[in-house]
């Protein structure tokens, strides 16, 4: 099953965030932002939304699988303090513990054989103005169970029990673009977290658990 596909670390940069996987989005921050951040979160409960909703999730909020948060999305090549330029919603629907028998015929090195695979399903819908491209592709990373973001993987080919789908071109509003990231990490994959290239969330990021 899938013989000669190659399996690959994908590190999905955040910008100005020193990472431990495919995100990097626990960086640290200046204590003025931290404090906006931590400020912002205390209606983080609140503020979930588990249809989506007109107002904006706060840094830090903590959801629920299957709840939506409406977040600001920045490209990655422009500075994280500046404005956001798109306005998406993103929702969790699952983080699910998989099998290493689905990566029969696939290379794994000692440390992947002995990890614990998991699947995060996600999506995302454009709800602002502007066609978002590319940039929604890294909007989301996994949390090991250190609490640190871990790397996702890809494949040089398909792999059926987790599509990872392009996103729709062009990525305009109203599009909604779903897909599927995997995770090899010992112990599994415990959250999954949306910083968006965005100052205040890369300081305190919206967490599904």
């Amino acid at each position: 099953m899938w013989a000669g596909v190659s399996l690959c670390a994908a590190v999905l940069l955040m910008a100005g965030c020193g990472s431990s996987g495919s995100s990097g989005n626990s960086s640290s921050s200046s204590g003025s932002t931290t404090g906006v951040a931590a400020a912002e979160s205390t209606s983080a409960s609140a503020s979930a939304s588990s249809g989506g909703g007109s107002g904006i999730t706060p840094p830090g909020t903590k959801l629920s699988v299957g709840q939506t948060a409406t977040v600001p999305l920045q490209s990655p090549s422009a500075s994280t303090t500046a404005p956001p330029r798109y306005r998406v919603q993103v929702t969790v629907d699952s983080i699910t513990k998989a099998s290493l028998s689905d990566f029969k015929g696939i290379q794994l090195d000692a440390t992947e054989k002995a990890s614990t695979p998991y699947y995060v399903h996600f999506k995302v819908t454009n709800v602002g103005s502007g066609d978002i491209g590319t940039n929604a592709e890294a909007a989301i990373s996994g949390v090991d169970t250190t609490g640190q973001d871990a790397t996702s993987v890809t494949f040089i080919g398909s792999f059926p029990p987790c599509n990872d789908a392009p996103a729709p071109k062009p990525f305009t509003h109203g599009k909604t673009w779903s897909t599927c990231q995997v995770y090899l990490v010992p112990g599994g994959i415990t959250g999954a977290d949306y910083s968006g290239f965005v100052e205040r969330y890369i300081a305190s990021p919206v967490r599904w658990k």
